[in-house]
């Protein structure tokens, strides 16, 4: 496994931007970086469940866009599109809401839902 300094030295070398965060659950800080040093406004989160569970909980989602493939495995261990890593009685998507917006059927029976995500 590469060490961070390496790692941070390499993508300084080859010209890549990179933020360093205070603490791994400071996602708003990354937020507010990307926008006032970058001028980016949205992203596209291609994580799995941790990196979204903790977006979730920071209340910095507005949409989710779900494929879903009508794939059964029975496993219990399988994680799911949402894995908060807080304490068994936090609540990450307390004050949030999904409205559905549409419903597109695909090939191999394959839907495409997609959400907004409501914050009150």
């Amino acid at each position: 496994m590469m060490p961070i300094v390496i790692y941070l030295a390499m993508l300084e070398e080859k010209g890549i931007s990179y933020i360093v965060l205070s603490s791994p659950a400071s996602l708003g800080e990354a937020m507010e970086i990307l926008y006032s040093e970058f001028g980016v406004r949205k992203i596209s989160l291609q994580g799995g469940g941790i990196i979204d569970g903790a977006m979730l909980a920071s209340g910095l989602l507005d949409g989710l866009s779900l494929v879903v493939y009508p794939g059964i495995d029975g496993l219990s261990t399988a994680p799911s599109i949402f894995e908060y890593l807080g304490a068994a009685d936090e609540r990450p998507a307390a004050g949030q809401s999904l409205e559905l917006i549409s419903a597109e059927r695909r090939a191999y029976g394959v839907v495409w839902l997609r959400y907004k995500i409501h914050h009150k």
